[in-house]
């Protein structure tokens, strides 16, 4: 009974790190660019607010996408000293896109969701500009490159080994 139990808590380890491993790749995916956020803005044009509980409605993947990308901007916000809005029923972050304002968090209520509203008026709250959000991994691409130039790496080779890694990337 014993080893049963070894067996099962150390699959239900490997389940968890995968779903982490896919949770982590697919908030990647969703802040590298901006195709969620202008998928975001058409969509809130039309309904201005909206649950990814609404994705049982909907056949539209992005709806339900909308937790996972809230997960993104919450760990944005960690790692930049971002904190959440208290809201009546949770937290919530405000982000911006042109010129766009969006109110994404979560709610718990008798059961605990994510919602999306669009917003008019923002001013005079702290507000994630999703170009920063976008531009972070760049912003770190750079610093790491500037430090490597201060020890003297000379620039033809991180030229020459950026553009391997380039190269092995885009032949996929």
């Amino acid at each position: 009974m014993l080893e049963q139990n070894t067996e099962n808590t150390t699959e239900s380890y490997r389940s968890n790190a995968l779903y982490k491993k896919d949770l982590k790749k697919q908030i990647e995916v969703l802040l590298a660019n901006d195709s969620y956020i202008t998928w975001l803005e058409k969509f809130t044009s039309i309904y201005p607010f909206f649950t990814d509980v609404d994705s049982l409605k909907t056949t539209d993947i992005n709806v339900k996408n909308l937790n996972t990308f809230f997960r993104g901007i919450e760990s944005y916000a960690v790692r930049n000293g971002i904190s959440r809005k208290a809201t009546d029923y949770g937290y919530c972050h405000l982000v911006q896109y042109n010129n766009i304002c969006y109110e994404i968090g979560v709610a718990c209520t008798t059961t605990s969701y994510t919602y999306c509203q669009r917003l008019d008026n923002f001013e005079g709250s702290t507000v994630i500009d999703f170009n920063e959000v976008i531009n972070e991994d760049l912003s770190l691409f750079e610093e790491c490159v500037e430090k490597l130039l201060k020890k003297d790496i000379p620039a033809e080779t991180l030229i020459r080994i950026f553009n391997n890694v380039l190269a092995k990337h885009t032949k996929k």
